[in-house]
């Protein structure tokens, strides 16, 4: 009988599990039940959550060449940048056309035919 109580209990595994895998401990409620193994995958990543910024407003022609150096080049480190321009200026009537003709010889240059219009 002394012999019983100094060797070390075998280890008993009950009927459905598996050695080596790591089960919720007996009486503690849980979402798996006793004899289902703990699943235990790689952490998941938090959720990206996006904003959207808008820049708008009336910038005066002594900055315009800023928003190429300073501002753009910000915005550019986000995803799916969209720039909208509306230039508006009041001429003389006798010299509208030929600054609209200008300014389409200028845009077909650039390629934004179709992308930008002359109202």
């Amino acid at each position: 009988m002394l012999l019983a109580l100094l060797l070390p209990e075998p280890i008993i595994h009950p009927p459905g599990r598996e050695e080596g895998v790591t089960y919720p401990p007996t009486g503690v409620p849980g979402p798996h039940p006793i004899d289902q193994p703990v699943e235990l995958g790689p952490e998941s990543e938090p959720e990206t959550r996006k904003a959207t910024l808008r820049v708008m407003g009336t910038i005066p022609p002594e900055l315009w060449n800023r928003l190429g150096t300073r501002l753009i080049p910000k915005l550019r480190s986000g995803e799916g940048l969209k720039v909208n321009v509306d230039f508006s200026v009041t001429l003389q009537e006798s010299v509208a056309d030929s600054l609209r003709s200008e300014l389409n010889q200028i845009i077909n240059e650039m390629g934004l035919e179709g992308q930008i219009r002359l109202g």
